[in-house]
C-alpha cells in the first residue's frame, strides 16, 4: 500500500488514520459477528481514550477493542511501550475486552542486518511476539491481533469494504467543505425564493429530525422518562413485598403478586436495556417490548382477606392509579423508533414551510458539522435515475463513481466527524450522538409520475441496512401517498405536519413584518387570517416598507396575494422595458401560456420557450429583445426555475432548461386556466388536466368559491372522481380561505353536515372551526358550533357526537362513529383570544369523557382566564346555562381558580358574586343540589368576604348545611330492584358499590355510632403513665387537692378498664368450656334461624338514622313501594338521573365500545376514559350529596375538631382546584438537576473499613454525628445567592450512602414553636424521658399538621384558602413543676399535603404550617416558592436526587423575619433532628439476614448565638454475625 497517497483532508495523520481504521473495524465487526453486535462506540482520545479508539460490545457483553497508531517508521521500544500501556489501560477500564486489535500503517520487519552484516534477533516482529507473550501471561483470556499493512489490505478487499479505498487513497471530490459549497449554490439557486435563513424559526421538522438523528437532549428526556417508570416499578415491588409480609395472604393474592413481581422485574430489565440503547447507540433493531402489568383486580382479591381501610389497601390503590401502560407504550415506541427508523417523510399542504424547515436543518447540520447532510430537489432528477445518478448530479461528482463508493465515502465523512467531535462520555453514562449521513429530498410531489420516488424510497431500507449510518428524509404534499395501501410499510414513516404548517404563521408573523419593515396598526387579525408561510411571504413582498392601518380581509387570501404579486411583477417589467401599459397583462398572459405548456411537459429549453412565447397571440406586442428579460423576471420571482444541461464535449453549447417554479404558483395558474375554460364550472370533464394534478384541486376549490361562489363538491365529475370525504376537505379549505361573507349562505349546509355523525362533526371542527377560531365572529366558526351543541335537549344525545373517542369498536354506521380526533395541538389559547372564539371550543370540550384530556382543557382555559378575566366572564355567562352537568361544574371550578389567581381584581370577584347570589345561594338555601358547584361558589364568596365585598351575614348564607329547597329527588320506580353488590342496568358493581352505595349510605343513612364506653377517660390519661402518676404523688406532696384527686381518678379508671378487659376474656373462655353438646346444637339452630330469616322493614330501618328512616318511609309512600332501602333509593335516583339526561338502551352499546377501548377503573376511582354512564354517575353523586346533606344528619368524622360539615371536601374526594394544575413543574425531573445542600458529609468515611459485616456495624455505631447547626442555619447554598436575607431550615429529609462500606444515613429535621415561658418545661420533660412527650416528638417526619379534606390538596390551595380547617397543628402536654401540674402547647412548624398529577401520579409537599404562614405573611405558594402579600418570597423548597434512592428534600424560611415575628409574639423555635444509620439496600441484598441500626432523636435550639442539643430517644439493634 502506498501510504504517501493516504488522504487526511486537512486533518492530522493520526486523526485521519483513526477514522479510516474505525470505519474498517466497524465493517469487520458486523461482518464477523453479525447480529451478535449489541452496540458500537467510538472513543476520542482528547481527554484520554481509555486505551481504545473504538469498541464493539456483543450481546454476551464481551468487547472487541481497536487501537490505531500512526507508526510509519521502524518501531522502537517507546512505540511498543505505548501499545502495552494502551492495552493495560483498556483492560483496566473495560475488563470484558476479549479481543484487542492494534492497527499500524506498516508491515513489521522479520529480519534486520546489524553491524558487520550480522543478523540481529531483535526484529520488529520478534519484539511484537515478546509483547504478545508478556501480555498473554497477564491476560490469558485476551486475544491480541495485529492489523498491519497486509491485514489492512485484506480488510479493504472484503466485499463490504472494497469501495472504501477510493475515498482514503485517491484524491476525493467529496468532503464537508464540498457539501457546504453544494448547499450554498442551492441557496443561491432554487432555494433562493423558498428559504430565507434570517426568517427561520424552528418547528416540527427541526424537532423531528433532531430526534431522528439521536439528539442528546432528546435522549436525556427519554432517559428521564425511563427512570420515572423504573422507580414506579421498584415502588410497586416494595409495596407488594411489604403487603405480603404484613397482610393476610390468600392463595389467589400470592399468585397475583407473584405474576406482578415477575412482570415488573422483567420490565425493569428491559427498561435498563432501553437506557443502554440510548447511552451506547445500539446498532441493531430493538424488538423487546414491555409487559403489561395486570393490576385490574388486585384490590378485589386483597379485600377478600384484608380490610379496605387498611394502610396497605391505600398504598396498593395509589400505586395502581400511578401505573399507565399506555404511557409506557408511547415511550416504548419512541425508543424502538430510535433504533429501527431509517426514513422520515414529512407530509404537509402547499406553502406550509416544508422546504424552509428542511433546508434550515441541512444548513444547521453542515454549519455545526454534527452530521453529514445533503439536500436534493426532487424534481431535479429524471425518472430513469438511480441513486448513483441522483447523488452524482447533486454532489457534482465525476461519473466514474459507483453507488457503493459514494455511500462508503459519505460514511467515511461521518467517521471523520465522530473522531473529531466525540468525547469519552460513555464512562459517565451520558448519551452522545453518532454522526449520521442524512440524505434529504424536498418536494416529492413536484416530479411526475410520483411512483419514481416511491420506488427510490422503498430502496432506502436496504441501503440503511448495509450502510448503518445513512438515513433519509423527504417532504411532500399528501397526494403522493394517498393511494398507498393501508398496510404499506412506507406509511410507518409518514409524519404529518399540522394544518398550520411546520411553524404556525402567528409565530412567524412578528419576525417577518420586522424583516420587511412593515408596520401594522390595528390589524392584529392578520396573523390569524394569513394561513401559510408562503402566503405570509407574499403578503410581506407586496407590502414591504409600508404602514398598514386598514386592509380588506378579502385581500389576504392566497389567490388574491398571488394575483397582487403578478401585478407588481408586471409593473416592474413595464418599468424595465418601457413599451407597454397595464392593460396588456404581459406577465399574466405569459404565465397562462407557460402553465398550459407544463401541463404536459416537465421542462423547456430557453430557445424553445422564447419561440413558444413569440408565436402566442396574446404576446404579439412583445419586442424580441424583451423576451429574455421577461423570462428572467419570472425566474427571479419564483414562477420559473432554470438549470444547465452540461455538454458532452467541449465544443457543444450548454443548454438552459426551465421548469415550473414554486408549486403553489403553478397551482394558481392551472386553476385560472380551468376557471377561464368553463363559464359553468359544473361542465368540468374527466379529461381535464386537473385530474392529473390533484395537488392543484385545493387551490382550484378556493378560487372556485371566490370567483363563482360554487363549492367544488357541487361539480358532478368531482363527485364521481374524488372520494366524498376528500371533496368535503376541499370544500372546507375553500370556506376557511375566503371572505367570511361568502360563507354565510352555507351555514344550513354545515349544520346538516354536523348532524350526520361524530366523524362529520369532528371534521367540521378540525377543518373549519379551529382554522377560523382566531377570527372574530366568523359565521362558520365557534359561535356556529356553540349554536349546534346548545341545540341538544339532552346532554347524552350530544355526547354521542361530541365526546367520542376515535376508532371505537362496533361503531360503524352509528351516530358515534368517529374516524379522527380533534387536532388541538396547534391551537393554544393566548391573551389575544376573544371569548366567542377558540375559548368557546375549549369550554365545550369540558364535557369530555377522557379525564386526562379534560384536565388539559381545563388548565388551558384557567391560564387564559387568568390573562383575560373580563373575556372569561363573557364566556362564563354565555356557556353556564349548558345542560351538561359536568361542563357546568368545570366552569365554576375554573371561575374559582381564576378569582384566586387574580384576587386583587375586585371587579371580576364582584361579577361572580352577583351571579352566585342570583343563581346559587338565597336566604340560607342553595338553589342547586350539586355540592361541587356549591363548594366552588362558596370559595369565591370567602375571597369576596376577605376583600370586604360582602358581609359576614352574606357569607354565612353560602356555608353549608342549607335548608332543603325544591322538590324531592326523582326515583325510577321500575329500577328499584338493584343493590350495591349487583348494581342495576348500566350501573355496574364498582359504580354501584364503591362510588354510590357504600359512601352515601355510610355518610347519610347508617347510624353514626359513638363510643359507648360507660366510664370516661381521666384528664391525664394520655399524658402520664401509671408509674409517672405514682412518682408525682410520691415526690410532690404539696400538690393541690384537685390535681391529686384527678391523678388518682385517672389511675383508678385505667385500672378498671384493664381489669374489665381481662375479666371479659376470662369469663368468655369459662362459658365456652362449660357449653355442652345440647347447648351447641341450640346455638347452631339459632344461628341458622337468624341467617335464613327475613328481617322486617322496621328491623332493617332500625340500623338507620331517624331522619333517614323518615326519608325512606316517605319515598315508599310516594312510589307505593314497601320498605325502600338505602341501596334501592340511591340506585333508583341514579337511574332516574341518567334518564333525565338522555340515557337510553343504545347508550349501553356506546358504553360497551368505550370499555373495549379503556378498561373501567375499580374500587371507586375514576376511569381514565369514562363511559357515558360513569360520567353522569359522578355528577349525580354531587347532586345527591347536596340533596341528602340538606335533609339528613351527615356523618362527621371530625366531630372532635368541627361541630358540623361546612366544607364539602370533608365528605367528597372528587372536588378539583384548577389553580395547582396551572403550575407546570415536573418536580421529579427537577430533582435530578437540582443542587444538593451539603454543608458537610452526612455519611462520613472512616479509614480502614471495608464492606464486611463487622465494619458496617462499627460504622453504624461510631460514625460522627452531623453538626445540626450547619444544617439548620444555612450559611452558603448557591441557589440562595440571589436573596439578601438569611435562611433557616424548617424541614429536611435526606438519604446519603457511605460509598465504600455499604451503609447509609437517613436524616430528618423538623421544627416546632413554643412559648418562651414553656420551653424549660419541655426541656425538663425530655431530660426526664417523660413517656408522652418523648413519644410525641420521637419521629420528626410525623410532626406535621394538615388541612382537613378527603380531596387531594395543593400547596396553592392551602395557602390561598385559609378558611379551610387546619387540624393537628397543636400538641399539648402536662408536666409537674413547682408542685403544680402545668399544661403547655407545642405548635408544629410544617404541614403536609398531597397532589395527584395525571402523568407522574402522587406528589407530597411539605410547607410552612398555618401558624408559620400567618407569622411570615405567606398567602400563596406553588410547592416550590411561597410568597407574602407583596410578592416577596418568604419560604422555599428544594428537592434533589432520585426518589427511592439518594435524595434530599429541604424546606427553608426567611430567618430574619422569623426571628422578628417570634420575638414580637414571645415565642421560640426549636428543631427535632433524627439520625438513622443502617446498612444500605445493596448491603441488605448481599447479606440476606443481616440487620443493624443506630437510631437517635435530638432536640436542638439556639441560645445566645450557640446551639444546644439533647438526645431523648435512642434505639440500637443488630443481628448476630
Amino acid at each position: 500500500m502506498n501510504w504517501q497517497n493516504f488522504q487526511t483532508y486537512n486533518d492530522s495523520y493520526n486523526k485521519a488514520f483513526e477514522a479510516f481504521c474505525i470505519q474498517l473495524f466497524e465493517k469487520h465487526c458486523y461482518e464477523q459477528y453479525k447480529e451478535s453486535v449489541e452496540y458500537f462506540n467510538v472513543v476520542n482520545g482528547s481527554g484520554g481514550d481509555g486505551g481504545v479508539e473504538a469498541y464493539a460490545t456483543l450481546i454476551n457483553k464481551e468487547i472487541i477493542g481497536l487501537q490505531a497508531k500512526w507508526f510509519r517508521e521502524t518501531l522502537q521500544e517507546t512505540q511498543f511501550t505505548q501499545i502495552r500501556n494502551s492495552i493495560r489501560t483498556a483492560l483496566n477500564i473495560r475488563s470484558n475486552i476479549k479481543k484487542y486489535i492494534v492497527c499500524i500503517p506498516k508491515s513489521l520487519g522479520d529480519l534486520k542486518i546489524g553491524p558487520y552484516k550480522k543478523v540481529t534477533k531483535k526484529t520488529e516482529r520478534s519484539k511484537w511476539n515478546m509483547l504478545l507473550s508478556e501480555l498473554n501471561h497477564e491476560y490469558p483470556n485476551l486475544e491480541i491481533l495485529l492489523w498491519d499493512e497486509n491485514q489492512i489490505l485484506n480488510e479493504l478487499q472484503r466485499p463490504e469494504c472494497c469501495n472504501i479505498y477510493r475515498y482514503w487513497f485517491q484524491k476525493c471530490e467529496l468532503d464537508i467543505d464540498s457539501l457546504k459549497y453544494v448547499f450554498e449554490k442551492q441557496k443561491s439557486g432554487w432555494l433562493s425564493l423558498k428559504y430565507i435563513p434570517d426568517l427561520h424559526s424552528n418547528g416540527d421538522i427541526n424537532i423531528k429530525i433532531n430526534q431522528f438523528l439521536g439528539n442528546v437532549d432528546y435522549k436525556k428526556e427519554l432517559l428521564n422518562k425511563i427512570n420515572i417508570i423504573v422507580s414506579k416499578h421498584k415502588k410497586l415491588l416494595e409495596i407488594i413485598a411489604n403487603t405480603k409480609k404484613w397482610c393476610k395472604n390468600s392463595e389467589d393474592l400470592v399468585l397475583k403478586f407473584n405474576d406482578i413481581k415477575t412482570s415488573a422485574k422483567t420490565n425493569i430489565i428491559i427498561l435498563e436495556k432501553y437506557k443502554s440503547l440510548l447511552i451506547n447507540n445500539y446498532t441493531i433493531p430493538v424488538t423487546e417490548k414491555l409487559l403489561n402489568i395486570e393490576l385490574k383486580n388486585v384490590l378485589e382479591i386483597f379485600c377478600k382477606t384484608n380490610s379496605s381501610s387498611s394502610t396497605y389497601y391505600y398504598k396498593l390503590k395509589n400505586i395502581i392509579e400511578e401505573f399507565n401502560n399506555d404511557y409506557w407504550r408511547f415511550l416504548e415506541n419512541e425508543i424502538i423508533e430510535q433504533t429501527n427508523n431509517y426514513l422520515q417523510i414529512f407530509i404537509g399542504d402547499p406553502g406550509t414551510g416544508k422546504t424552509h424547515g428542511l433546508a434550515n436543518c441541512v444548513e444547521t447540520i453542515l454549519k455545526k458539522e454534527s452530521h453529514v447532510a445533503i439536500l436534493i430537489q426532487a424534481k431535479s432528477v429524471t425518472p430513469t435515475d438511480e441513486w448513483k445518478d441522483i447523488l452524482t448530479k447533486n454532489l457534482g461528482l465525476s461519473m466514474d463513481w459507483s453507488e457503493e463508493e459514494i455511500f462508503q465515502a459519505l460514511e467515511a465523512l461521518s467517521y471523520r466527524l465522530e473522531v473529531k467531535n466525540t468525547n469519552d462520555q460513555l464512562l459517565d453514562n451520558i448519551p452522545y450522538t453518532i454522526p449520521r449521513v442524512l440524505i434529504c429530498i424536498d418536494g416529492l410531489d413536484e416530479l411526475k409520475p410520483s411512483d419514481f420516488w416511491i420506488d427510490r424510497l422503498r430502496e432506502t431500507k436496504v441501503i440503511s441496512q448495509r450502510y448503518k449510518r445513512i438515513k433519509f428524509c423527504a417532504t411532500t404534499r399528501p397526494c403522493v401517498f394517498d393511494k398507498l395501501k393501508f398496510n404499506d410499510e412506507l406509511r410507518q414513516h409518514l409524519k404529518y405536519l399540522r394544518p398550520s404548517g411546520d411553524v404556525p404563521v402567528n409565530e412567524l408573523f412578528e419576525k417577518y413584518i420586522l424583516y420587511y419593515n412593515i408596520k401594522i396598526n390595528g390589524c392584529n387579525w392578520l396573523k390569524w387570517t394569513i394561513k401559510t408561510p408562503l402566503a405570509l411571504k407574499l403578503f410581506c413582498d407586496i407590502n414591504k416598507g409600508k404602514t398598514i392601518t386598514d386592509i380588506d380581509r378579502k385581500s389576504v387570501t392566497l389567490s388574491k396575494l398571488i394575483r397582487e404579486k403578478i401585478k407588481i411583477i408586471d409593473s416592474e417589467f413595464r418599468t424595465l422595458c418601457n413599451n407597454y401599459n397595464e392593460n396588456d397583462n404581459i406577465i399574466f398572459n405569459t404565465l397562462i401560456i407557460i402553465g398550459n405548456y407544463f401541463l404536459t411537459n416537465k421542462s423547456i429549453v430557453k430557445n424553445e420557450l422564447i419561440e413558444l412565447l413569440k408565436k402566442h397571440e396574446s404576446l404579439n406586442i412583445l419586442a424580441n429583445n424583451d423576451l429574455s428579460p421577461l423570462i428572467s423576471i419570472l425566474e427571479e420571482n419564483g414562477f420559473l426555475q432554470s438549470y444547465e444541461e452540461y455538454s458532452k464535449d467541449i465544443l457543444s453549447i450548454k443548454k438552459v432548461h426551465y421548469e415550473k417554479g414554486i408549486q403553489p404558483f403553478f397551482d394558481y395558474i392551472l386553476a385560472i386556466l380551468l376557471l377561464n375554460k368553463y363559464d359553468n364550472p359544473k361542465e368540468l370533464k374527466s379529461s381535464d388536466a386537473i385530474f392529473e394534478h390533484e395537488e392543484t384541486l385545493q387551490t382550484y376549490a378556493m378560487m372556485l368559491l371566490e370567483e363563482k361562489q360554487i363549492l367544488i363538491s357541487e361539480i358532478p365529475i368531482i363527485r364521481e372522481k374524488i372520494e366524498p370525504y376528500d371533496a368535503v376537505t376541499f370544500d372546507f379549505f375553500a370556506l376557511t380561505n375566503n371572505d367570511p361573507e361568502l360563507t354565510i349562505k352555507y351555514k344550513p349546509r354545515i349544520l346538516s353536515f354536523m348532524k350526520r355523525n361524530a366523524t362529520h362533526l369532528t371534521k367540521y371542527v378540525n377543518d373549519i372551526v379551529l382554522q377560523v377560531s382566531k377570527l372574530e365572529n366568523h359565521p362558520l366558526g365557534p359561535i356556529l358550533l356553540h349554536e349546534f351543541l346548545s341545540s341538544f335537549e339532552k346532554p347524552i344525545t350530544r355526547d354521542y357526537y361530541w365526546c367520542i373517542q376515535a376508532w371505537l369498536r362496533h361503531s360503524k354506521n352509528k351516530i358515534w362513529e368517529n374516524l379522527e380526533n380533534f387536532e388541538l395541538s396547534s391551537y393554544r389559547l393566548t391573551s389575544e383570544d376573544k371569548f366567542n372564539g377558540l375559548p368557546l371550543v375549549y369550554a365545550w370540550l369540558l364535557t369530555n369523557i377522557d379525564n386526562k384530556k379534560r384536565m388539559s382543557y381545563r388548565t388551558e382555559l384557567t391560564k387564559w382566564g387568568i390573562q383575560c378575566p373580563e373575556e372569561f366572564c363573557k364566556l362564563f355567562d354565555l356557556t353556564i346555562t349548558t345542560n351538561d352537568p359536568q361542563m357546568k361544574e368545570e366552569l365554576y371550578a375554573i371561575a374559582m381558580g381564576i378569582v384566586y389567581s387574580i384576587s386583587d381584581n375586585i371587579n371580576i370577584i364582584k361579577h361572580f358574586i352577583s351571579h352566585i347570589f342570583n343563581t346559587i345561594f338565597k336566604g340560607n338555601r342553595s338553589l342547586t343540589d350539586n355540592i361541587a358547584i356549591r363548594q366552588y361558589s362558596r370559595a369565591i364568596t370567602e375571597l369576596a368576604f376577605q376583600h370586604k365585598i360582602i358581609t359576614k351575614e352574606e357569607l354565612n348564607i353560602c356555608i353549608p348545611p342549607f335548608k332543603p329547597f325544591g322538590n324531592d329527588i326523582s326515583l325510577s320506580k321500575p329500577d328499584m330492584d338493584g343493590d350495591r353488590m349487583g348494581g342495576y342496568g348500566p350501573i355496574g358493581y364498582d359504580l354501584s358499590r364503591y362510588v354510590l352505595c357504600d359512601p352515601i349510605s355510610n355518610l347519610f343513612f347508617e347510624k353514626h355510632y359513638k363510643n359507648d364506653e360507660t366510664e370516661s377517660m381521666g384528664i391525664y390519661d394520655d399524658y402520664f403513665t401509671t408509674l409517672e402518676i405514682d412518682n408525682i404523688l410520691k415526690n410532690h406532696t404539696k400538690l393541690n387537692k384537685k390535681d391529686k384527686k384527678e391523678l388518682l381518678r385517672t389511675k383508678e379508671l385505667r385500672i378498671k378498664r384493664e381489669l374489665k378487659f381481662k375479666n371479659t376474656g376470662i369469663e368468655f373462655l369459662d362459658k365456652l368450656e362449660k357449653i355442652n353438646d345440647e347447648d351447641k346444637a341450640k346455638i347452631e339452630a339459632h344461628i341458622d334461624e337468624v341467617i335464613n330469616s327475613t328481617p322486617t322493614i322496621e328491623e332493617m330501618y332500625s340500623h338507620y338514622e331517624i331522619k333517614a328512616q323518615n326519608l325512606l318511609r316517605k319515598a315508599s309512600s310516594v312510589y307505593n313501594v314497601e320498605g325502600i332501602l338505602p341501596d334501592q333509593f340511591i340506585l333508583a335516583a341514579a337511574y332516574a338521573y341518567l334518564e333525565q339526561n338522555g340515557y337510553k338502551d343504545e347508550t349501553e352499546d356506546f358504553d360497551s365500545s368505550i370499555q373495549c377501548l379503556c378498561s373501567p377503573a375499580t374500587h371507586g376511582s375514576k376511569s381514565n376514559i369514562m363511559s357515558i354512564c360513569e360520567k353522569y354517575i359522578w355528577c349525580f353523586k354531587h347532586e345527591i350529596y347536596g340533596y341528602l346533606n340538606d335533609r339528613l344528619d351527615t356523618r362527621n368524622d371530625y366531630s372532635d375538631i368541627i361541630a358540623k360539615i361546612d366544607d364539602y371536601s370533608l365528605i367528597d374526594t372528587e372536588l378539583i382546584n384548577p389553580i395547582q394544575e396551572t403550575c407546570e413543574h415536573n418536580f421529579r425531573e427537577e430533582m435530578q438537576n437540582n443542587e444538593w445542600f451539603d454543608p458537610e458529609l452526612l455519611s462520613p468515611q472512616m479509614q480502614g473499613l471495608s464492606n464486611q459485616k463487622e465494619d458496617i456495624i462499627k460504622w453504624v455505631n461510631t460514625a460522627q454525628l452531623p453538626n445540626f447547626a450547619k444544617w439548620i442555619n444555612i450559611e452558603t447554598f448557591a441557589p440562595l445567592k440571589q436573596f439578601n436575607n438569611k435562611w433557616n431550615t424548617i424541614s429536611l429529609f435526606m438519604v446519603q450512602k457511605e460509598p465504600n462500606i455499604g451503609a447509609q444515613t437517613v436524616f430528618w429535621i423538623n421544627c416546632c414553636i413554643i412559648a418562651n415561658n414553656s420551653f424549660q418545661y419541655l426541656i425538663d420533660d425530655l431530660k426526664n424521658k417523660q413517656q408522652n412527650i418523648c413519644k410525641l416528638l420521637n419521629n420528626p417526619y410525623d410532626i406535621s399538621s394538615g388541612t382537613l379534606s378527603y380531596c387531594y390538596l395543593s400547596p396553592k390551595e392551602i395557602c390561598q384558602m385559609n378558611w379551610k380547617h387546619c387540624a393537628y397543628e397543636i400538641m399539648d402536654n402536662y408536666t409537674i413543676a413547682n408542685d403544680k401540674i402545668i399544661k403547655y402547647e407545642i405548635i408544629k412548624g410544617t404541614e403536609r399535603c398531597t397532589v395527584d398529577y395525571p402523568d407522574t401520579g402522587e406528589e407530597s409537599y411539605t410547607l410552612p404550617s398555618k401558624y408559620l404562614r400567618k407569622l411570615l405573611g405567606i398567602i400563596d405558594g406553588d410547592g416550590s416558592k411561597y410568597y407574602d402579600a407583596d410578592n416577596h418570597i418568604q419560604s422555599l423548597s428544594f428537592s434533589s436526587g432520585i426518589t427511592w434512592g439518594e435524595e434530599q428534600h429541604l424546606r427553608i424560611v426567611n430567618r430574619d423575619l422569623l426571628n422578628i415575628k417570634l420575638k414580637e409574639n414571645d415565642m421560640k423555635i426549636f428543631w427535632l433532628c433524627r439520625v438513622l444509620r443502617e446498612p444500605s439496600l445493596e448491603c441488605t441484598q448481599k447479606y440476606k439476614d443481616f440487620y443493624c441500626h443506630n437510631d437517635t432523636t435530638w432536640i436542638t435550639w439556639e441560645e445566645d448565638g450557640h446551639f444546644n442539643q439533647i438526645c431523648f430517644s435512642e434505639d440500637k439493634t443488630c443481628s448476630k454475625i
